[in-house]
């Protein structure tokens, strides 16, 4: 049998992952002159219906397969002098411990509460339990009950701080899972959590006193040592201040942002706004207005004539063919108000009394531009500061922003722009000049800006560019330094605070953890396990033996075998005696099927792939020298060594090759997996009710959308209704269902509803904030007023006030929705309150589509018939959950980035394993020539004229013959796309042939279907039993729940996964 494979990673250890795959066989071996074994001998520490296992044979097995055991045991005594007090953790201490914690937890030492705050309820709820599962295990006399609580005390009060109000992203944030004041209940949880991480915790602090804490002349650490690569100068902090301080102060900005090019050219025509080339920005006479247009009629005798009058009458006579005397007034909104504004020239001597005025006392420049930002956001700070009912303070209080404030620091060059925006004028006492004369430039936009391709209008209030100010000593041109002054001092400790931070990097920590345990005084005298460490970690220690009990001495401090065995024995004793009771019925049942041939094979692939490259130093780079001689490396390598008159080689074999075949022929042998093995009750026929499960349970869309959303933050992302205030929220819903009546009314004009939808989308974006239609329909109107209104009606207004409201759209084409899209074993799912509807969704249609009439099943033409004349289906009021909107006949669903329409264009189709033979010559097409184990003098047959589910005999066709060279010949491709489609899953790596399966398997056959120890030991074995079965659900499905009730296990509870795995165990075991 050719099955060793060639590996050759880089690292050690790795290039032999075949050898320890599974865990190491058991020998029975005499004492080993020269072995510590303390007091372990032939005590029984297991016994399961005659199978006993010694405790020197459990051991045996564990020297080893537990070596990182007693390199944690070396770590704590090396790292035990590092003093730290568990009842009052320092800041970095704690930080130290629960960014272990979170590593555990969240797979992330620097995830957010803000990150936390976004999982699901799910989400969270399995973390947890999967942590609680891990840490009993390995931490037997915890109470998991209060472990469990504990952790989801403490993650739901981090939820509830990060969705607060005014919550500060960027301020220090501490957890909680250290904190015995906050929980005083869970003390005893907690000691046991700062044990587990404590020797982690240890290391960093221990690297932190060699570093340093504080940068200074006479302080200690290398961070004040010039010779260090560690060194912190000043001119390192001078550089960090200058990276990530400097020019990040906040800044008082007035941001008009436009939609498109036709909103900001309607604000510029309503004000009547122009600027010229120097950015001053003047009012011309704006022809909308009946006064201005009096004027005009009356010419140059009217008291109010001024030179700008007659080029206004010039462009309405010769541009526009207007007839003087006669004017009417023109609304801005038309195209002759457009070419009267793009015929006005500007000129600063004639329109000088045009000039709008931006000095502080009487800023005009600064009114328009509130007022263009009150016609758009529906605000009315204009008339307020106009009116004196809100002061200038209280204005740039509201608009202003921090560096990182979202709407900055997601448009970047709109940042950059007002950072570099002049504010000098705004410090000059008025005149508008610098010291040389030079007028400054002005803090406003000299006309509509395009940044990134936006346009906008800015007006710069304020900004604390001072805080920049006599904070950097530059007199010195070869040395820039912090300045002599309280700010600037401060600025420096800041900065020399964050710089030893970084400083503590992992590499850094790892190396200080490394030179001390180097310099550790190391003996250790089990020449097996010394060996192995040897191969991990430098050892200059003894080679020798220290008498029977002592296994190791570290820094003096003596571990003996009986100790370390108690260690090894709470959490690695059961499972390991349990595989070594598994091996040895392997060997009994299986073994003879290894044939001596087989053996003599393998032994020379060994030699030929293994041994003779290594003894011609061919693995040297990998960490393998010949040097280490053959007896070492197959113990390294293989966990092989000579033992009771038997060679490494022979060990080895034994190792990789004998253990590895038994359970594969173990794991092949199906029939015995599971109690039942008749024509009626076997493993192919559980296989069947699986894959049925699969299928009757499949529902799936393909599907798109139109999403209703907001970005009131101006973060580029939508907001999440259920975190907006609820004024706010209320508000947009009161709008919501006369919005979605408009976009159906427009949508319909389409020949499809998708069509539709894409056209409101770009309606919607071409659309503005101000009502462009120029006309008012009067009542009784004539027909000349009724084709008047008719030509200037801009059917884009209906969507004004929605657009002032804040709403965008967005339409989507979608992945396939399916049963499955949300389970737990997906990388990423689709948000929980749109999931539920659209389920809803899918399984109605579903239940059309399949609906069984007469007591027949549709054809599966008939169900492509039936889903072509309901699809597509657009968001159908009659699928409601508690998180919908009706409106217009229509369910709009909230969810996490707003409210969805959505449109289910297909359906996705079951396939079937339905294979009709009526006739003879039919049947024998479909037969195999696989004898049926449960029918004498019978194949087993493909066909399956009663039910589109699949049969045993397929699923057993399927499996036999695709062994064989020639493949699947009897079954069709129909029926092998069905069986790929609902049984592969079953038969996959996650699911039957997952090691969760073949270890529940293995209890099974350990304990003959009837898994229990007694005493303490049960307790463990179900424990570790239970966390098999968690962990092979994902901890989505929990016996006797059923996601309806409140406790932890609800909420990680999964339906849809429910519905088709829940079984999974209760079908296999019959």
């Amino acid at each position: 049998m050719n099955i060793l494979k060639t590996l050759f990673p880089a690292k050690k250890i790795a290039i032999f992952l075949l050898a320890i795959v599974s865990l190491l066989i058991l020998v029975a071996c005499g004492e080993t002159t020269g072995t510590p074994y303390g007091t372990l001998g032939d005590d029984t520490y297991l016994d399961i219906n005659g199978y006993t296992v010694t405790e020197r044979q459990l051991y045996n097995q564990l020297r080893t397969s537990s070596l990182n055991r007693l390199t944690s045991y070396i770590d704590e005594i090396v790292f035990s002098d590092v003093e730290i007090n568990t009842e009052d953790l320092t800041d970095f201490e704690v930080t130290a411990f629960e960014q272990e914690i979170n590593t555990a937890l969240f797979s992330s030492a620097t995830v957010t509460p803000k990150a936390i705050s976004d999982y699901t309820d799910g989400m969270t709820a399995r973390r947890i339990l999967s942590f609680a599962d891990s840490f009993v295990i390995t931490n037997p006399e915890v109470n998991k009950a209060n472990l469990i609580a504990f952790l989801d005390a403490v993650v739901a009060d981090v939820i509830a701080r990060a969705e607060a109000v005014d919550f500060d992203e960027e301020a220090d944030f501490v957890f909680g899972y250290v904190n015995k004041t906050a929980y005083p209940t869970y003390a005893a949880v907690i000691d046991a959590i700062i044990a587990q991480y404590e020797v982690a915790v240890a290391k960093k602090v221990y690297a932190k006193g060699i570093l340093g804490s504080a940068v200074g002349s006479g302080l200690e650490g290398e961070i004040n040592d010039e010779d260090n690569a560690a060194y912190i100068s000043e001119a390192h902090a001078v550089t960090h201040y200058k990276n990530n301080v400097a020019g990040r102060y906040d800044t008082s900005v007035l941001i008009v942002k436009f939609e498109n090019v036709v909103e900001q050219e309607t604000a510029r025509y309503k004000y009547a706004i122009k600027s010229n080339s120097r950015g001053d920005w003047y009012q011309i006479p704006n022809i909308s207005d009946q006064a201005v247009i009096d004027i005009l009629n009356a010419g140059s005798g009217d008291a109010n004539w001024k030179p700008y009058h007659q080029k206004v009458s010039d462009i309405l006579v010769n541009d526009l063919q207007f007839v003087a005397g006669s004017f009417e007034a023109i609304d801005y909104r038309t195209p002759e108000f457009a070419t009267y504004y793009s015929k006005y020239v500007l000129n600063s001597t004639d329109d000088a009394e045009l000039l709008l005025n931006d000095s502080p006392a009487d800023n005009k420049v600064l009114e328009v531009f509130l007022q263009i930002y009150d016609d758009l956001n529906d605000t009315t700070y204009a008339q307020d500061y106009i009116a004196g009912t809100i002061t200038r303070a209280e204005l740039e209080e509201a608009f202003t922003y921090e560096y990182t404030s979202p709407i900055l620091a997601n448009a970047t060059e709109l940042r950059n722009q007002v950072y570099n925006m002049d504010s000098d004028v705004l410090y000059d006492g008025g005149n508008g000049q610098d010291e040389d004369g030079n007028a400054y430039a002005k803090p406003y936009s000299r006309q509509v800006q395009t940044i990134g391709g936006t346009p906008y209008l800015l007006f710069l209030f304020n900004d604390n560019r001072t805080d920049d100010d006599d904070v950097l000593d530059e007199s010195n041109p070869d040395e820039t330094v912090f300045a002599d002054n309280p700010h600037a001092q401060s600025l420096k400790a800041e900065a020399y605070e964050a710089l030893v931070e970084q400083r503590l990097t992992t590499a850094y920590i790892n190396e200080k953890v490394n030179t001390k345990l180097n310099e550790a005084t190391i003996d250790i005298y089990d020449p097996i396990i010394r060996e192995l460490y040897k191969n991990q970690r430098e050892y200059k220690g003894s080679t020798g033996f220290n008498g029977n009990d002592v296994l190791a001495t570290v820094n003096g401090v003596d571990l003996t075998v009986d100790e370390y065995f108690n260690r090894l024995e709470k959490t690695l004793g059961l499972s390991t005696a349990l595989d070594i009771v598994l091996m040895r019925k392997l060997r009994g049942n299986y073994g003879d099927e290894i044939t001596e041939a087989d053996m003599a094979d393998f032994r020379n692939q060994l030699e030929t792939q293994y041994v003779n490259p290594f003894l011609a130093d061919q693995y040297a780079s990998a960490g393998f020298p010949a040097t280490m001689g053959l007896d070492n490396f197959l113990l390294v390598g293989f966990g092989a060594w000579a033992q009771d008159g038997r060679s490494a080689t022979a060990d080895a074999i034994d190792k990789i090759y004998v253990q590895t075949t038994l359970r594969e022929l173990f794991q092949e042998d199906l029939t015995v997996h599971f109690e039942g093995n008749t024509l009626n009750d076997n493993i192919y026929s559980k296989f069947a009710q699986l894959a049925k499960n699969v299928r009757d349970n499949q529902v799936a869309i393909q599907a798109s959308h139109l999403l209703i959303y907001t970005d009131l933050d101006n973060d580029g992302q939508p907001d999440n209704p259920n975190e907006l205030e609820q004024v706010k929220r209320d508000q947009l819903e009161a709008l919501l269902p006369a919005f979605i009546t408009e976009i159906n009314k427009r949508a319909k004009l389409s020949s499809t509803i998708q069509a539709g939808l894409q056209a409101v989308v770009t309606a919607y974006g071409n659309g503005t904030r101000y009502e462009l239609s120029s006309v008012t329909l009067p009542a009784n109107p004539t027909p000349q007023e009724i084709e008047d209104y008719i030509n200037s009606f801009n059917r884009e207004d209906v969507w004004v006030p929605f657009k002032k409201a804040g709403f965008k759209l967005k339409y989507e084409a979608l992945n396939e929705i399916s049963n499955q899209t949300n389970f737990p074993t997906q990388q990423s799912g689709l948000d929980v309150d749109f999931y539920e509807y659209a389920m809803k969704l899918a399984n109605y249609i579903k239940a059309e589509v399949t609906e069984v009439v007469g007591g027949e099943e549709p054809t599966k033409e008939e169900m492509v018939a039936r889903a072509n004349a309901m699809l597509p289906l657009y968001a159908p009021a009659l699928i409601t959950t508690d998180n919908t909107i009706v409106a217009d006949g229509n369910s709009a669903v909230r969810s996490g980035f707003g409210y969805h329409l959505i449109v289910a264009t297909s359906y996705v189709h079951p396939e079937s394993a339905r294979l009709e033979a009526v006739s003879t010559s039919e049947q024998a097409e479909y037969t195999s020539k696989i004898d049926n184990p449960y029918e004498t003098d019978k194949k087993l047959v493909g066909y399956n004229n009663d039910s589109s589910d699949i049969t045993w005999e397929q699923i057993m066709i399927y499996l036999e013959e695709s062994k064989e060279e020639t493949g699947v010949v009897t079954l069709p491709t129909s029926v092998q796309t069905t069986i790929t489609k609902y049984f592969a899953t079953i038969n996959s790596n996650t699911m039957y042939n997952s090691s969760y399966v073949q270890l529940e398997i293995a209890f099974l056959y350990i304990f003959e279907n009837d898994v229990q120890l007694t005493g303490a030991m049960d307790t463990r074995l179900q424990v570790l039993r239970q966390a098999n079965f968690n962990q092979f659900f994902n901890y989505a499905y929990f016996e006797g729940v059923d996601g309806t009730g409140t406790t932890i296990y609800d909420r990680a509870y999964n339906e849809e996964y429910a519905k088709v795995y829940g079984d999974f165990f209760t079908v296999l075991h019959g």
